[in-house]
């Protein structure tokens, strides 16, 4: 299995690299991987068939804050302080469910090296979908089986898409509260919004009082996946890495800024 840790760029950079590592897996071109990420400048993400009639587009743009749209599904994420992880690997006949509970037992792992007791969501579901909160066009205000939480509060949000047997899952790991601030955002202002995700979400600077870095959460996470799944990592080959950068225009060009 594959590791890389791609720092920090914009959201288009970021999403066209997790369809670039879809892609790679899809030809073979690579082993299953998993990447590590920043976002910079902030962004927010919209799931794949979410609207983004919610946004007030002129704040956003006068924080700065990019709005991109995600391969995968589910509700918006402010990615802020935060670190982001996306797997790439094959199906292999399992379902959207167990390949969700595996990928969040590793995270489980990881955040638990680190001192956070975190566990997993047993939200009961016959038909393993996504409940969401009226409060919120949130993702951190939605409940699904094998959610990463501490005390019942979302700590990681995650995504998933299927690409024929290549599955694609990533997700925001929230290290600073800033994240909770998405719903100022809103064309629709509204203090139950705010009100919500302070009860419903929290962060791992306040689960241990202290602020943990992008590099020490980034060890944890790779060595939670390595001790949970037994793996080895390998580095990620830098020839495919260079695809990728000698490709870059190609990429803009389809672009998921909106």
């Amino acid at each position: 299995m594959f590791f890389s840790n791609t720092g920090f760029h914009d959201g288009n950079w970021n999403m066209a690299y997790d369809e670039f590592l879809v892609r790679k897996l899809t030809y073979k071109n690579i082993v299953p991987t998993l990447r590590l990420y920043g976002w910079e400048p902030y962004a927010i993400s919209l799931g794949h068939h979410q609207s983004e009639d919610f946004l007030d587009k002129e704040q956003c743009a006068s924080e700065n804050v990019d709005i991109v749209r995600r391969p995968t599904g589910g509700r918006a994420v402010y990615h802020s302080e935060e670190l982001t992880y996306s797997v790439v690997l094959f199906a292999n006949g399992k379902n959207i469910s167990p390949i969700h509970c595996e990928i969040s037992q590793a995270l489980v792992r990881g955040l638990k090296l680190l001192g956070v007791n975190a566990t997993l969501s047993q939200t009961p579901s016959s038909s393993e979908k996504m409940y969401f909160s009226e409060h919120s066009a949130a993702c951190f205000s939605s409940v699904s089986r094998s959610e990463v939480q501490v005390n019942g509060k979302k700590i990681i949000g995650s995504a998933q898409r299927r690409f024929g047997d290549v599955v694609l899952q990533h997700g925001s790991i929230m290290l600073g509260w800033e994240h909770r601030t998405l719903p100022k955002f809103y064309r629709e202002k509204n203090e139950s919004h705010f009100l919500h995700l302070n009860e419903t979400t929290t962060e791992i600077e306040t689960e241990l009082n202290r602020k943990v870095s992008y590099e020490e959460i980034s060890i944890a996470i790779r060595r939670g996946f390595e001790l949970q799944w037994k793996v080895e990592f390998d580095e990620f080959p830098l020839e495919v890495e260079e695809m990728f950068f000698r490709g870059e225009k190609l990429e803009r060009a389809r672009s998921y800024i909106l």
